[in-house]
């Protein structure tokens, strides 16, 4: 958890003056103390803990000003002034703020309660549930999430970096998530794979038996995938990796296992590649579970939430993750076409797609046309990338339609976890029954928006603090 290492940092109006929240370090206070307890007598030590004691105290007294704004980061931030004399701190923050914006479970059954409130998180994926969980952070920024809801990472602007202290690795590097597009929400994640873990994974791929991926799972049913892919074996590196993208996706602890899809390998040599497609599944993706399993996340169901993609080598040229409905670096939408006229002009670069079989005329070279004019990510060894298929409220989010770029030269290793927002549809009978259960509703139009009180002075709110619009 974040720790300010200046206590006027979290001062009312205070800006934060980094992007990357401090969460290695202490506290003023404790750091103090202990520096203080071996260079001073103690009569003097005590004078100053006193002293140190009572600013703490009335910085728990003062009011903490904080931006607190939707999950995801989807619409304006509202100013809220907190003190801790105002707040019963045996109450959960969330709670107690969700009615200034009218946040509480977005879709609710029978038997549910009618006003159900919202989760409080900091900017940096870590749950906040006291004022003195609140203050310990620099960076004011705070987002409630429905129950019913994951948080999501708020892209904030392209370029925008946050620790992610959650997250625990093997060789103690911070990870940092770094937004590389706003729309889609797309992020680079840093740091969180070591050396290690990258030569351990294409070791396995390498020596892998390559069981082919479940057809279940395809979000659709078309060949234009042509790289090699298969579900990896649950060896120590996978599991660990697989747990620690639960962290960096902040899902609660109690999230099952089968929330998500297996770690599945893939490596592309020159000419394959991937067609432009969502990873969102409809119900003809689903098969023959479509009657019986609800995908529709935007109400009750369970869909794929997030796309984390792991990158374990350099590619020479070619193998880049594609945004077809982004803009590129530019900030334009480019022109496939004046792309692909480029691409045939240069001819180093036609020598080098047709040694890899890519004609002029063919799917694969419209392809790169867009890979070339569109947002894209270029693949590099460690580096690995998120962005998720479903909208803050549910529902798919089109701008993440993508696809894998054709390998020009080299060789690409990849991986993906696929993250749900419930259980996926190979999930074990019970968690899909028990997902199902609540869907046995919808035929009685009982998928209400739940009620939310928009009196919060009836629930005590005004004694937290004031609201006003940025």
């Amino acid at each position: 958890m974040s720790k300010v290492e200046h206590v006027e940092d979290i001062c009312p109006g205070s800006s934060p003056t980094t992007d990357i929240a401090d969460h290695h370090t202490e506290t003023t206070l404790f750091a103090t103390l202990r520096h203080l307890l071996h260079v001073v007598p103690v009569a003097v030590f005590a004078a100053v803990v006193a002293v140190q004691i009572g600013y703490h105290s009335r910085q728990l007294e003062s009011p903490y000003g904080m931006r607190l704004g939707r999950n995801g980061g989807d619409g304006p931030f509202i100013t809220v002034n907190l003190t801790k004399a105002r707040y019963d701190s045996e109450g959960d923050l969330g709670a107690a703020l969700s009615p200034l914006l009218a946040c509480s479970r977005t879709i609710r059954r029978r038997g549910d309660p009618a006003y159900e409130p919202c989760r409080l998180y900091h900017g940096s994926g870590v749950r906040v549930r006291t004022f003195e969980d609140l203050i310990t952070f620099s960076d004011n920024s705070f987002y409630l999430v429905p129950p019913d809801r994951h948080f999501m990472w708020p892209p904030i602007e392209v370029g925008h970096k946050t620790v992610a202290p959650q997250i625990k690795t093997t060789d103690g590097r911070s990870v940092i998530m770094e937004t590389i597009s706003v729309s889609p929400k797309v992020f680079r994640v840093h740091n969180m794979l070591s050396e290690a873990e990258i030569d351990q994974i294409i070791k396995e791929a390498r020596e892998s038996s390559k069981t082919e991926v479940s057809k279940r799972y395809r979000s659709h049913t078309n060949p234009q995938r042509t790289a090699e892919d298969w579900n990896a074996e649950r060896s120590e590196t996978v599991l660990a990796i697989r747990n620690r993208t639960f962290s960096m996706l902040a899902f609660e602890p109690d999230v099952p296992d089968t929330w998500a899809e297996p770690f599945e390998m893939l490596i592309y040599k020159p000419g394959k590649c991937f067609v432009l497609h969502d990873d969102y599944l409809d119900d003809e993706a689903i098969g023959d579970q479509s009657n019986e399993f609800d995908s529709r996340s935007e109400l009750l169901g369970s869909n794929r939430f997030a796309t984390t993609l792991f990158y374990f080598t350099d590619v020479d040229v070619g193998g880049e993750t594609v945004f077809a409905n982004g803009e590129n670096a530019a900030g334009t939408n480019g022109d496939k076409d004046d792309a692909i006229s480029k691409i045939l002009s240069n001819s180093t670069e036609a020598d080098l797609l047709a040694a890899a079989g890519i004609l002029p005329d063919s799917w694969e070279m419209g392809l790169l046309g867009t890979c070339r004019s569109k947002f894209s990510v270029r693949p590099q060894r460690g580096s690995i990338v998120m962005f998720y298929n479903q909208l803050a409220e549910g529902g798919i989010d089109r701008n993440a339609f993508h696809g894998g770029c054709p390998v020009i030269s080299g060789e690409k290793i990849a991986a993906n976890v696929i993250a749900w927002n419930g259980p996926t549809n190979l999930a074990p009978d019970e968690q899909v029954e028990e997902m199902m259960a609540r869907q046995a509703f919808r035929a009685d139009g009982l998928y209400d928006d739940g009620e939310v009180n928009d009196d919060p002075e009836e629930d005590g709110v005004n004694d937290e603090g004031e609201a006003e619009e940025e």
